[in-house]
């Protein structure tokens, strides 16, 4: 997160492995700050699955249920050694 001009600007780059923490970080805001995708002064971007996180934030995806999946399917690729 980043504040200039009054803007709140909220950097969600690329990670590929980082996806549960940007879910997690994505949930937190849902949680946290309700109101932060429809307010003027909030932006966010993000590359790669930060972006992913980004737009299932402003879709107002169920976070918590994402974050799930991308943690499954991490043990699940830890499992079969492809990570």
């Amino acid at each position: 997160m980043r504040q200039i001009d009054g803007r709140v600007i909220w950097s969600f780059s690329g990670g590929a492995w980082l996806h549960p923490f940007y879910m997690g970080v994505a949930t937190a805001l849902q949680e946290c700050l309700p109101g932060a995708t429809n307010d003027p002064n909030m932006h966010f971007i993000g590359t790669s699955i930060g972006a992913c996180a980004v737009v299932s934030l402003l879709l107002g995806e169920d976070l918590r249920a994402c974050t799930q999946i991308a943690i499954n399917f991490r043990r699940k690729a830890q499992m079969q050694n492809t990570v």
